[in-house]
């Protein structure tokens, strides 16, 4: 079975953020599923969540929360995601995490940022992709993929 990753994010956020979202959906493989939702224009966000988000979270085995924003919608969605006993992860696409997250609820997760589209591909994979991932002439530092000194 695979492992189904879902991105959470503020549709606000602005730069590539989505563009990397979306590459590493395209990026998915038989092992490792990833998704975000991206909706159409005009949709309500009773809609979104009905439609998309809420169906996605009940597949997930694991949930990446994208906090470049302080966003009530993300906030529900994570809280939802822990309450159905998925693995979460809170991430920024920002070069550093914003202050706020230093403040409770947010201060107990493990938060980092996650820049570039690798950094979001290895946060979804698991430990077996996570070494395939690090290739030739990188190595896994914890979460980090980085070059072999």
């Amino acid at each position: 079975m695979p492992e189904r990753v879902y991105i959470l994010w503020d549709f606000q956020t602005k730069g590539v953020l989505r563009d990397n979202l979306t590459y590493a959906k395209r990026g998915s493989s038989e092992t490792l599923l990833i998704d975000f939702p991206d909706p159409e224009a005009g949709m309500s966000q009773g809609q979104i969540w009905l439609t998309i988000v809420k169906p996605q979270l009940d597949q997930a085995t694991r949930v990446i929360g994208f906090m470049d924003l302080p966003n009530a919608n993300v906030g529900f969605e994570i809280g939802y995601a822990l309450g159905r006993g998925k693995k979460v992860a809170l991430a920024v696409h920002l070069d550093s995490i914003p202050k706020w997250l230093d403040n409770p609820p947010f201060a107990g997760f493990s938060r980092r940022p996650m820049p570039e589209l690798s950094d979001i591909r290895l946060q979804a994979a698991d430990e077996d992709e996570r070494r395939a991932l690090a290739g030739a002439g990188r190595a896994v530092i914890g979460d980090r993929v980085v070059p072999r000194s």
